[in-house]
């Protein structure tokens, strides 16, 4: 039998085929050995789309099984887990590099198939030749013509473990009906794309909510002044890594952060996400030494929505720091020199976004709440962002941690009465329609745990955007 990577081991054996229906996020199919397609029964339904009604009736879907072979990646086995660069992976044989001998898993390292990643078990690092078959996946959409009902699937790009990065345009005239993750041997997701998220927040529509706690953003739109706009979280916001020390945690921006390049910031060279992906990223020269700069972090959307629908000028400025919670301790988002550092910076809005590195834990609350409050102080008015779904393949935290974390940060918002982008309600498992059409299975591109590729941080950004937009 194969590995079900990801799922558990009871899980690995369905029927042939399974019935969707719109209101689960994820609808696996398991192919047998052999079979050269996946198939996945979609039921009827009806869609309404620019004035027409199309019939959609109860049929067989077919995809197409994405490729498998031989890999060998050169990887430097330490104590410390490096993905693979494969998503799925089978058969894994271990030789050093030096002396092409074997090493034996168990006593030289160990993989975590749930994740597909190495971990070594001795000291040191020892540069070596992973060889495995590896599955490829790919991201597909299954559409609907409005005039006749007729469904067809535009098929993504085959890849080794980011499909979720390329995602297929919807075919001109068709409509999106579901969004599909599709692997070799370990099932097909199928995402509802139509449909509506109605999230209230103390009675009111939550943008509509948001946008009464911003007077202050709202004026200066209506008044066209300039706004500096700060992003304060841990390594999502930073899109970076490398800096560190007083002089990092207490200065916004610089080479460490917002970047593409590998010598200077590690969000995007973890070994899971396509170089090809990162290299494609615009560059952007700051005069800081690094042209390597990118705009992908959700800040940037905000900016861009601030500046569409005002004469506003925005500055941004990214006050990330990799790692980091919403603690008092150094360097954490309640650490006094820290957030004074950004108070003293004469922010207008804050967006803050702390929890993934204290999933589950009991004081996310009470820190949020006196992040929200100090900053207020401070003069800023603050908008609390959700915390980022956490993939399948993360084997540090549950589901149920992440939603926890997630319940903490909307009552600790709710209560200081600030302005809150209610994240989880968009990609929870749960989710009538998941944003950006996203399998839970396909999230965190770049290390497969909790850090999202360009794709989905530009579905976050888009969410908080839309506080501002139609003002």
């Amino acid at each position: 039998m194969h590995e079900a990577v990801g799922v558990e081991p009871d899980e690995a054996v369905r029927p042939l085929a399974l019935t969707a229906t719109p209101a689960e996020q994820l609808q696996r199919f398991w192919p047998y050995t052999g079979t050269p397609v996946a198939q996945v029964v979609i039921p009827e339904s009806v869609i309404e789309h620019a004035g027409q009604t199309a019939h959609v009736s109860r049929q067989l879907v077919v995809f197409a099984r994405p490729a498998e072979g031989p890999v060998t990646d050169t990887i430097g086995v330490q104590p410390f887990e490096i993905p693979l660069s494969h998503q799925y992976v089978s058969g894994v044989q271990v030789r050093r590099q030096d002396n092409n001998a074997l090493l034996v898993d168990g006593v030289d390292y160990t993989i975590n198939y749930r994740r597909a990643s190495i971990l070594g078990l001795k000291s040191g690092v020892v540069f070596c030749n992973v060889s495995y078959t590896g599955r490829a996946t790919r991201y597909d959409i299954v559409c609907v013509d409005p005039k006749s009902g007729a469904v067809s699937v535009a098929a993504g790009t085959q890849r080794p473990a980011d499909a979720g990065e390329f995602v297929p345009d919807v075919p001109l005239g068709l409509v999106p009906l579901y969004g599909a993750f599709v692997t070799r041997s370990d099932g097909v997701d199928l995402v509802p794309l139509q449909g509506e998220v109605d999230v209230r927040l103390k009675g009111l529509p939550w943008r509509e909510y948001s946008r009464q706690r911003l007077p202050g953003l709202i004026q200066a739109m209506r008044t066209g002044r300039t706004i500096r706009l700060a992003v304060y979280g841990d390594s999502i916001p930073e899109q970076g890594g490398g800096g560190s020390g007083p002089s990092y945690y207490t200065v916004p921006n610089g080479t460490y952060r917002d970047t593409a390049l590998q010598s200077q910031g590690g969000y995007y060279w973890t070994g899971r996400i396509g170089a090809d992906v990162v290299n494609a990223l615009p560059g952007y020269n700051q005069g800081d030494g690094n042209s390597r700069h990118i705009r992908v972090g959700w800040g940037w959307r905000l900016k861009e929505a601030i500046e569409a629908a005002s004469a506003c000028t925005v500055i941004h400025d990214n006050w990330g720091v990799g790692g980091t919670d919403a603690s008092q301790t150094e360097p954490n988002g309640n650490y006094p020199p820290r957030i004074n550092a950004l108070i003293a910076s004469n922010p207008d809005v804050v967006v803050i976004c702390f929890g993934m590195n204290e999933l589950g834990g009991v004081f996310t609350y009470l820190r949020i709440r006196a992040m929200i409050q100090t900053l207020r102080a401070g003069g800023a008015e603050v908008i609390v962002m959700g915390v980022p779904l956490i993939a399948t393949s993360n084997s540090v935290n549950s589901i149920d941690e992440w939603r926890e974390t997630n319940r903490q940060v909307e009552q600790a918002a709710l209560d200081e009465d600030a302005a809150y982008v209610p994240v989880a309600a968009y990609v929870d498992p749960d989710s009538p329609v998941p944003l950006g059409g996203m399998s839970r299975r396909a999230v965190s591109t770049t290390n497969g745990i909790n850090h999202d590729g360009p794709y989905m941080l530009r579905q976050y950004g888009n969410l908080l955007a839309s506080v501002v937009r139609g003002l």
